[in-house]
């Protein structure tokens, strides 16, 4: 989930937007055929630093790489 209503900021009143995934990592090999492999995929920002969030959305971060 990318917008979690656990958050302090988050804006409740998405209706069904919140608390489900809205954010999508989509990748195209250079040519037809070529392998892509997703070496990790983790989501950032979803823990306040200091008592703060960085955002009031958490941030999708993927490591992939070309055969």
């Amino acid at each position: 989930m990318t917008l979690s209503s656990t958050h302090p900021d988050a804006p409740r009143d998405l209706g069904e937007l919140i608390d489900r995934q809205i954010d999508h990592v989509f990748v195209r090999p250079g040519h037809p055929g070529q392998p892509i492999d997703v070496d990790a995929v983790v989501v950032a920002g979803d823990r306040p630093v200091r008592g703060l969030y960085p955002s009031d959305h958490w941030a999708v971060v993927s490591d992939v790489r070309w055969s």
